[in-house]
């Protein structure tokens, strides 16, 4: 599993290391994280579970101060903020050479790592693209409490329409 360098993004696949597919016989679960992130995940897992954590060295990046390892190091407003991905974008080598060694049968990642399809195939790994994010946005527009209020479950005409009160200016459909 290689997420991204955000505990928004680690902790969705800690979750799913910990479902009942991944934890039956046989199946071992190797994490690639960069070093800030490592203890954190480790005791996070559970010691019965056949897991362990990779540790990656980021690439050095102009402006990226030295010792960032995740979003949690740097202000969403700083503009090093955006250099944490180029940094990623960096361990491309490592990660292939991690494939080659570990020989996994699959590789599950979210956010930020495009590249890694391109570098698993080869190496006949699977890949799995697994971004939580969409599942949360859409929950919360599904289940926003404007929609609840008066009622049963919203239909598809009302799922299709913004919820009442929405901003018309923010629609993008004209309704």
């Amino acid at each position: 599993m290689f997420p991204y360098l955000a505990f928004g993004h680690i902790n969705p696949l800690l979750q799913l290391a910990r479902s009942p597919c991944a934890t039956g016989s046989g199946v071992r679960i190797t994490f690639l994280s960069a070093n800030a992130n490592v203890p954190q995940i480790e005791s996070l897992l559970p010691a019965s579970m056949s897991t362990s954590v990779v540790l990656i060295h980021l690439s050095a990046v102009l402006g990226l101060p030295l010792g960032v390892d995740s979003t949690a190091d740097l202000s969403p407003a700083s503009p090093a903020a955006k250099l944490l991905k180029p940094a990623v974008d960096g361990t491309r080598p490592q990660v292939e050479s991690l494939l080659r060694e570990l020989r996994p049968h699959l590789v599950v990642f979210d956010f930020g790592m495009q590249w890694l399809p391109e570098v698993a195939e080869p190496l006949d790994v699977w890949t799995l693209f697994f971004f939580f994010v969409f599942v949360v946005i859409s929950t919360a527009y599904l289940t926003a409490p404007a929609r609840r209020v008066h009622g049963p479950a919203p239909t598809l005409d009302d799922i299709m329409s913004p919820p009442p009160g929405f901003p018309p200016s923010l629609c993008s459909n004209g309704r």
